[in-house]
Formats: C-alpha cells, sequence, structure tokens
C-alpha cells in the first residue's frame, strides 16, 4: 500500500463503521419514560422515572 492509498483506506473505513452504526441504530426502537420531579432540597431537584422498560434479555431498566 502506498503512502497515498493510506488515507484513502482509512477514509473508506471510517465510512462503513459510520454506515453500519448507522443502519444498527434504525432498527432500535424508540423508549418514552415518565418522570416525576422531587425537590431534595430547595436548590436540588431530582428526577425519578415512573415507567421501567425491559430489554430483550428480560433486565428492567429506568432513567435515573
Amino acid at each position: 500500500m502506498s503512502m497515498y492509498q493510506f488515507p484513502q483506506y482509512c477514509w473508506r473505513c471510517a465510512l462503513v463503521v459510520l454506515l453500519a452504526l448507522t443502519l444498527y441504530g434504525w432498527g432500535m426502537e424508540p423508549a418514552q419514560a415518565l418522570l416525576r420531579q422531587h425537590h431534595d432540597s430547595p436548590s436540588v431537584l431530582r428526577y425519578h422515572s415512573q415507567v421501567s422498560i425491559k430489554d430483550e434479555f428480560g433486565y428492567a431498566w429506568q432513567i435515573p
């Protein structure tokens, strides 16, 4: 591989990776969560998720 071909090779690899990640992202389903806002102190807000979502392995996820 010559010195001129190496940058082209890197750009092509980066493009393939970007394309693969983009196509993989299209397979993801959107998720929604209901958040509640709590005052821990006058200047500190805390958010709590009221909904948990299970993934394909059965694990429950919440937004902290």
